[in-house]
């Protein structure tokens, strides 16, 4: 077989195999989603799509303020240092409050079966 019919053959394979994916691809056009999406998804959607509003809603008061923001003093960096901002804890915050919970927990060996 020469080159060219080859390729012929191996385009018009290729066509056929795409004709039958897509034929198959139309009769499964009923979404799974149909099956799995309860009321209570809508109300949370409903209730999402109101704050994205109320958000958009605000946008000119959020530039007013990021206006009179970016136009107000600036705080030094030596104010922050002697206001003690700039400190690292030698122990990070979440670590000390699992410190405390496991402190305060009750021993496993105590427990009766």
């Amino acid at each position: 077989m020469s080159e060219r019919a080859s390729r012929q053959l191996n385009d018009f394979s290729a066509c056929r195999r795409l004709k039958l994916r897509f034929k198959r691809s139309h009769r499964r056009r009923e979404s799974s989603l149909a099956d799995h999406w309860l009321p209570e998804y809508t109300t949370e959607l409903l209730n999402v799509l109101n704050v994205l509003a109320l958000m958009v809603d605000l946008e000119p008061k959020q530039v007013d303020l990021l206006e009179r923001i970016c136009a107000g003093p600036l705080i030094s960096e030596a104010e922050l240092k002697d206001a003690g901002a700039l400190e690292v804890p030698a122990t990070p915050k979440k670590a000390k409050a699992t410190q405390q919970k496991q402190s305060s927990a009750i021993p496993m060996t105590n427990r009766t079966n």
